[in-house]
């Protein structure tokens, strides 16, 4: 018997600064480990390459398009056309008119297509590309792995599918194991520092920046100290820079911008709450990193925050339309340190627990390894 042969086709520029790129990245090493546990043959094709300094596992074959969807499809079609592939992952939908022939001229292969959030339901922004995106999921498409429960029922509900398989493949985060159960140092008494890590380009003004502002202008008569620093960039950021000065409240918020990765860390170590009150996640990996230095979250209750953060638990999920509901999460936690710790060591344990890079590969094994009709199908995934 033949060893099976799987393609991993990538979007994104492999190993580039983002969430998408780095679930793509643990996805590539996951893949290859199995495939050389397994004596697979496996094999990358990367429609923008590989970012500069990335590390690849060893002996992995990554071959580029070079930003040429055509030759993407030219490649894809030549792995057809020299043996059976038994598994295709096609990492986003943006690959949708790179994969549509290959699919149906060789139907026997088993397509997989990962969606993570808003990129997958709302499938393009003219109703032409919207028409084109439901038809080649609907039928050149067999399984959906997807990030999250909510973004699963929410492509189900954009796509109108029906008998595609579904599998749950949620973000992952590697913790230091030798500090896995410390919680990072927090700032002295009197002090307090709110974080939030999100772009600012104008589709992400649903991260929720201004409702957060509006929050943190309600909580300033109580704690004058209070410092709130945002990181990240884009269009938007003027404008939630002119809410700030707006609202005051320029002594309080510090825009960083983008910055490097020790320096975010250091930002994580020394504040006492995260803060995102999206209403756009289709996950949300940045609570997983914000648990990582034991950090509490407040974040929105309308999407997949609430999938991942537990209210009460290890964070609180709010109205992100509210500032006033989120003032009331956040003061809760500004006014009481044991609370804070004890809410972001649960974080944290969670993070080891079930969103780890061990508990990653093993559920993406399970994908690969499954047979068809054992796989569950959209209709019964379970409710969040």
């Amino acid at each position: 018997m033949k060893p099976r042969r799987i393609v991993h086709v990538v979007h994104e520029r492999i190993g580039a600064v983002g969430g998408i790129q780095r679930f793509d990245l643990r996805v590539l090493r996951s893949l290859s480990a199995l495939a050389n546990e397994r004596g697979y043959g496996f094999e990358v094709l990367a429609l923008n390459g590989v970012a500069p300094g990335v590390v690849l596992p060893e002996g992995i074959r990554v071959v580029t398009a070079d930003g040429s969807r055509a030759r993407l499809l030219r490649l894809l079609l030549a792995r057809h056309w020299s043996g059976r592939l038994d598994l295709v992952f096609v990492a986003h939908l943006r690959l949708q008119k790179a994969i549509w022939p290959a699919r149906l001229l060789f139907f026997r292969s088993r397509y997989l297509l990962f969606v993570h959030g808003i990129e997958a339901w709302s499938a393009g922004r003219t109703r032409r590309n919207r028409f084109a995106a439901r038809a080649i999921v609907k039928f050149c498409v067999d399984d959906i792995v997807s990030v999250s429960r909510f973004t699963a029922q929410k492509v189900r509900d954009a796509f109108a599918l029906k008998r595609h398989r579904v599998h749950l493949l949620p973000n992952a985060l590697d913790l230091p194991p030798a500090a896995a159960n410390v919680p990072a140092a927090r700032p002295a008494a009197g002090r307090h520092e709110i974080l939030t890590v999100a772009r600012m380009d104008p589709h992400d003004l649903p991260k929720g920046i201004p409702a957060a502002l509006r929050a943190i202008a309600l909580l300033v008569p109580e704690f004058p100290q209070l410092r709130y620093r945002i990181v990240g960039d884009g269009a938007l950021r003027a404008d939630h820079e002119a809410l700030a000065a707006s609202l005051g409240l320029t002594p309080h918020v510090e825009f960083l911008g983008r910055v490097p990765e020790h320096a975010l860390v250091t930002l994580y170590d020394d504040a006492d709450v995260f803060l995102l009150p999206s209403s756009k996640e289709g996950f949300g990996i940045v609570f997983l990193e914000a648990w990582r230095h034991a950090l509490p979250v407040v974040c929105g209750n309308v999407d997949a925050s609430a999938e991942v953060v537990t209210d009460g638990v290890d964070g609180f999920t709010v109205d992100p339309h509210d500032p006033e509901a989120i003032a009331r999460a956040l003061r809760r936690l500004l006014d009481d340190r044991a609370l804070r710790q004890a809410l972001g060591q649960r974080g944290r344990d969670k993070v080891a627990r079930e969103y780890s890079g061990a508990a990653f590969a093993e559920r993406l094994r399970r994908i690969v390894t499954s047979e068809p009709a054992m796989l569950a199908t959209m209709d019964s995934l379970p409710s969040p």
